[in-house]
Order: structure tokens, then C-alpha cells, then sequence
């Protein structure tokens, strides 16, 4: 089990939107693109819900070296 992996869980329990991790139901369906052509699979989706979630994710990933993707809708 990797670092982030690991503490995943520390940052779901701070954010006030969701965590969505490889293996989770709703994994699929959060990291497919409008483009059927790219087929990503990110270590962790942040659903933020307030710029504090955005704040904390983008924290997070850059303790862990995390590359960071932004997707708004």
C-alpha cells in the first residue's frame, strides 16, 4: 500500500465533499472524460464542495507529489 494510499483517509475526513479512491464504486463514472479518447486513472478524486476542500486537496497532493487536475462543471 502506497503513502497516499494511506493517508487518503486523512484527507476524506477533512473535506467536506467526497474522496473517490481506485476501487471505489463511483470511480469509473468520476474519472471518465467528455473525450472517450483519454482514459486516465487518477490516484484520488477530490469532489470539493468550497474553496477550503480545494485549499486541502491541492495541500494534500503536493505533500505526496501528487500531480493536480482540475475538472469544473
Amino acid at each position: 500500500m502506497s503513502n497516499v494510499e494511506e493517508r487518503a483517509w486523512e484527507l476524506a475526513s477533512e473535506l467536506t465533499g467526497s474522496l473517490v479512491k481506485p476501487g471505489d464504486t463511483a470511480y469509473d463514472e468520476a474519472r471518465r472524460l467528455h473525450n472517450g479518447l483519454i482514459d486516465k486513472r487518477p490516484a484520488l478524486i477530490a469532489r470539493c464542495r468550497n474553496a477550503a476542500d480545494v485549499a486541502r486537496a491541492i495541500g494534500f497532493a503536493r505533500e505526496q507529489g501528487l500531480e493536480i487536475s482540475v475538472r469544473g462543471g
